[in-house]
This record gives structure tokens, sequence and C-alpha cells, in this order.
């Protein structure tokens, strides 16, 4: 319809999307094998800072990033002389900022997926 005004209530919606943007900007948030992201793990006078890839905290069994991995790493670089390693035997708090600089607490893969869908 040529010259036809829209109303306010189709100002405010904007543009549609098409199936192809949706898919794109769903495939943005959803963490793959293959997402390119580092994170810098913090460990004290002990372990100094360390530069983790994110492909080394992927599962590919359960197609999920691993927070059980993010443990190991932790311990390994801050305990180097007690290899092998005995998880059981530390207690290691994760933690981040998120993007209104609260300290968010990570324990849990789900929690892990969530701390790296922020950044």
């Amino acid at each position: 319809r040529k010259g036809r005004h829209k109303t306010p209530k189709e100002q405010k919606r904007g543009p549609r999307q098409t199936q192809e943007e949706k898919v794109t900007m769903a495939e943005q948030n959803t963490l793959t094998s293959k997402t390119h992201a580092v994170m810098k793990l913090q460990l004290g006078e002990r372990g100094g800072t360390r530069r983790i890839n994110f492909s080394r905290l992927w599962d590919v069994s359960r197609n999920s990033v691993s927070y059980s991995k993010l443990f190991s790493l932790a311990v390994e670089y801050s305990f180097p002389e007690d290899a092998p390693i005995d998880l059981s035997n530390y207690d290691i708090v994760i933690t981040y900022l998120d993007e209104d600089g609260d300290t968010i607490t990570v324990s849990s893969d789900d929690e892990l997926s969530e701390a790296f869908m922020q950044f």
C-alpha cells in the first residue's frame, strides 16, 4: 500500500525479522565447541593469572561446556606439584563479575554456560 502511514502501534514494533535472521540471532546466543572465547582464570599468588580457551572447557561427549574441566584446570594450575590430582581434596570457588559489576559464583555446567552467554 503506497503512501500508507504506519499507526503508532506499528511504528513501535519495528521491522519484522525473517526466519533466517531469527536463526542467526539464536545461533549467536548458543555455545558450541567452536565458540571463540577466552577467559582469565585468576588463581592468586600461587597460580597467577591464566588464559583459558573456551574449547578446553568443552565436553564433546555431552556437547556442552564443563564446569568440572574448569575446576580441574584451576586445581592443576594452583597445585602443579600434586599431580595426579584427586579433585575431591580441593575446595575451590569460581566467580566472575557480571555486566552489573556483581560477583557471581559458578558451581555447575549451567551456571558456567550462563556466564559465557553474558559476554
